[in-house]
């Protein structure tokens, strides 16, 4: 049972990986809160002492439920906002995609619960409608807490468990494509000369690695180096050198089967062999290649068509 539950939240979960998806969570979470708040108004002792300060009217109540409601949101979307905007770029290496769980999202899902919750208190007090010892106070947080544990991981595992239902479906779909458009011959594809190998030279200017294209499998960013996946002599061989994949990309650029796929790769699309499906996204298999490659979600629209249409690997130059 132990190792079922450890399994269970050792699954991969999905992180906003772009800014823009980082907002819309925000916003979408901000206007939530506020629905519930100004529909259902859990919090009447809050509602009841602004609509005194305001008269105490019908139209009075309606007017304190929803300052208090946008108060709620405004609160919801400060916490947030510094969720993403300062401690996913203070601790890059921890709120990593590659090693997010549903464990982590549960938690962080709670810390955020929790730290709502103290900044209610915060503002209440500062706008004098608190009116509760320290004691009441850490109750009220921890009551938070715990009430906000089951709900907040029951709807991460159902929604890590719809997504990885998607994906698998639609990569299913994928493989099809795969399976029924082999790689275009090169004639068709491309029509500029290129180099007969890629030569990634390192920050150093001294260190050169030259590699056939046709032999180039990925290349994946490791901090302040990339790790190039090659076929050297019928084998499979690695190496690290110490250059940006933004540079990487430069080199491939004149090579149309080469693909970043994600902010942390670079694939040969000619030896995709196929497609599987995370509750992250994409995984893309390449022939020769142990581990699976990611796909950023914001190019999960163009896959499709790019391995559909991908070129077969040039292993001379094109005249």
């Amino acid at each position: 049972m132990i190792e079922k539950i450890v399994v269970l939240f050792s699954r991969p979960y999905p992180l906003p990986d772009t800014r823009r998806r980082q907002w819309v969570m925000t916003i979408l979470l901000s206007v939530a809160v506020f629905l519930f708040l100004f529909f259902l108004r859990p919090f009447n002792g809050q509602r009841d002492t602004l609509s005194a300060i305001l008269g105490g009217s019908a139209d009075a109540a309606l007017i304190s439920a929803f300052l208090g409601s946008l108060e709620g949101a405004a609160t919801v979307f400060a916490v947030v906002s510094v969720y993403y905007g300062v401690l996913f770029k203070a601790f890059p290496g921890y709120f990593s995609e590659e090693r997010w769980t549903i464990a982590r999202e549960s938690l962080w899902t709670v810390v955020i619960i929790v730290a709502i919750a103290l900044t209610n208190i915060g503002v209440m007090m500062l706008t004098g409608q608190w009116h509760y010892s320290w004691k009441e106070a850490f109750l009220m947080v921890m009551y938070t807490a715990v009430i906000g544990t089951a709900p907040a991981t029951t709807s991460v595992i159902i929604n890590q468990a719809r997504l990885l239902r998607r994906y698998r479906h639609k990569a299913v779909a994928i493989n099809q494509v795969i399976q029924a458009a082999p790689p275009l011959p090169v004639e068709e594809t491309i029509a500029i000369p290129v180099t007969p190998t890629l030569s990634f030279i390192a920050e150093n200017g001294k260190d050169t690695v030259s590699v056939a294209p046709a032999d180039l499998l990925a290349v994946t960013s490791a901090d302040n180096y990339v790790r190039l996946f090659y076929i050297d002599s019928q084998e499979l061989s690695q190496i690290l050198i110490r250059t940006s994949l933004q540079k990487v990309t430069e080199v491939v650029a004149a090579h149309p089967n080469f693909w970043r796929c994600h902010r942390t790769a670079i694939v040969n699309l000619s030896l995709v062999t196929g497609v599987s499906g995370t509750a992250q996204g994409y995984r893309l298999h390449i022939a020769g290649l142990p581990d699976t490659v990611p796909v950023s979600r914001s190019l999960n629209a163009t896959l499709r068509e790019r391995l559909a249409n991908r070129p077969a690997v040039l292993s001379t130059p094109v005249s």
